[in-house]
């Protein structure tokens, strides 16, 4: 494995929380039974650039079948992007 911002080698462990499934995964019915995918959830520090990072990447089309948040439910986010707008 190597850094994903400078490419070195030199990465040290950090925390391994073991294999983990993916947040915000909302399983249907009939998924209720099966084995869940699990992923890495290894912090990792590369001792070249500090970069912190989790190895193993889960892909858009794997997190997000049935996500449940939209930014214009949230007012307080709303808000904030109208300003940046604004601002710009």
């Amino acid at each position: 494995m190597q850094c994903r911002l400078c490419d070195s080698k030199s990465l040290i462990s950090v925390l391994d929380l073991g294999a983990t499934p993916p947040c915000e995964k909302f399983l249907s019915a009939a998924e209720l039974d099966l084995p869940e995918p699990t992923y890495p959830l290894h912090l990792r520090l590369c001792e070249n650039c500090l970069l912190l990072q989790i190895p193993a990447l889960i892909t858009p089309e794997e997190t997000f079948t049935e996500y449940a948040y939209f930014s214009s439910f949230s007012d307080s986010w709303v808000r904030h992007a109208k300003l940046f707008v604004d601002q710009a």
